[in-house]
């Protein structure tokens, strides 16, 4: 069975697929973004702090309302009987204005302001750390690529020797050598098979990322000779860290900072929230009473009467006393704002660190991949050295399948430094962007 299938396999590997759709590096990054849940849902929590900031800012504005009754009986239950000519009935209308607080609302409404900033800065990391994803599935798919093309380029080689040693031309060679080359071409075979399986997973984590079917065709055009290696220093990064002021530029960093903002405020909102408040207020109402003795003692005479009445005053509440409540609230607010200085300082020292080590490895892979380079040039031409005495029985089949098998994986070892070269790449962009562009 795998005879048989090994051959369609191998066929539609080394078939063209002249309708896939070219995704660029950019526009992976772009899909990804556009449809991300997550991101969606940030910008919902964005929306969401926007409006417990309406919320607390309506606290500002006076508050009308409008109340009224109507009940049927008596008050003297146990003396008279329920008529429907025994009621009383009111509306009215109410206004209420707060004047001052001591700073208890403003307060408040500083701190949910730097919660919503601290909400869109985390909305950014959500999609620097999206994009970093999608780097890493973009590079990982090229290197299926490239394997899957160098695993061909071998098969190819085996083939071609093979039939080199079928031709006259060629020098007679024993027959243990053409069984040698025939069993390095079916191990070829396998090796491209195995090598596609490992590219179809590699393209369908990227599609899963970018929100593409995971049945359509892509082509990557954003190769690795194609994109940009800046020159960085450990200066440049250090220096990218935060501004003269001490100021953090890293969005992972700088969201401790709003954090801790908002909870200073919050303690202070809470320090102040049993502090005195003062009311405008006023209202207006009227009302109809019908043989309700309470008419009597209002010193009005029985019977169906209409009165209205307005009032408008200055009102003072002041809650002096709440328990401790306040006072351990606020305490909650100043240890969560320590709590972060200090998740602060220790995540200020990792990222300094994976930064730093992520310079190390893409210094280093670059000039790993000068030799690299250097190295498959030599083994091509071991390769076509040995091919040409091969050609004239002047090695094996084992010696020239050996020389091209260490070809192919020097070329696999120059694809896995490119991967290695953009992946600290990424790294490093997951906390600086503008440095690794």
């Amino acid at each position: 069975m795998i005879r048989m299938l090994l051959p369609i396999l191998l066929i539609s590997l080394f078939t063209v697929n002249l309708y896939s759709r070219e995704i660029s590096l950019e526009n992976a990054i772009q899909l990804g973004i556009e449809n991300s849940d997550d991101l969606n849902a940030a910008l919902k929590q964005i929306e969401k702090v926007q409006e417990v900031l309406n919320e607390i800012s309506a606290t500002n504005l006076p508050t009308v309302s409008l109340n009224g009754q109507y009940r049927v009986g008596s008050d003297l239950f146990f003396e008279k009987s329920i008529t429907s000519s025994n009621y009383l009935g009111n509306i009215g209308i109410e206004a209420n204005y707060l004047l001052y607080a001591f700073g208890a609302i403003s307060d408040s409404i500083e701190a949910v302001k730097f919660t919503k900033e601290a909400t869109a800065v985390q909305r950014d990391i959500i999609e620097t750390e999206l994009t970093y994803s999608i780097k890493l599935a973009y590079f990982s798919a090229l290197v299926s690529d490239l394997f899957l093309d160098i695993a061909k380029e071998s098969y190819a080689n085996a083939v071609k020797s093979k039939k080199l040693i079928e031709t006259q031309a060629a020098v007679r060679a024993p027959q243990a050598d053409l069984i040698k080359i025939s069993a390095d071409i079916a191990s070829r075979k396998i090796e491209v098979a195995t090598t596609n399986i490992d590219r179809s997973n590699a393209y369908r984590l990227l599609k899963t990322l970018i929100y593409i079917d995971s049945n359509e065709e892509i082509n990557l055009s954003t190769l690795f000779g194609k994109m940009n290696k800046p020159v960085l220093t450990d200066e440049i990064i250090t220096s990218n860290l935060s501004n003269s002021d001490g100021v953090e530029l890293i969005n992972q960093l700088k969201i401790y900072d709003i954090q801790i903002e908002s909870d200073m405020y919050n303690a202070k909102a809470v320090g102040k929230g049993n502090l005195p408040k003062l009311s405008l207020a006023g209202g207006y109402g009227i009302s109809n009473y019908g043989n309700f003795s309470d008419t009597v003692s209002l010193g009005l005479p029985a019977g169906n009467i209409t009165s209205d009445e307005g009032y408008v005053g200055i009102f003072l509440t002041y809650e002096f006393f709440d328990g401790f409540k306040s006072k351990s609230q606020k305490k909650q607010f100043i240890a969560d704002s320590q709590i972060k200085g200090f998740q602060k300082n220790s995540e200020r020292r990792n990222i300094t660190s994976e930064l730093l080590d992520s310079l190390l490895i893409y210094n280093q892979y670059q000039n790993i991949l000068t030799l690299n380079n250097e190295a498959i040039v030599l083994g091509q031409r071991s390769y076509e050295l040995s091919l040409a005495r091969f050609l004239n029985g002047q090695t094996s089949a084992t010696e020239l399948n050996d020389v091209e098998r260490t070809l192919s994986q020097l070329k696999r070892d120059r694809a896995l430094t490119m991967n290695n070269i953009f992946s600290s790449l990424a790294a490093i962009g997951r906390y600086l962007p503008g440095v690794s562009q």
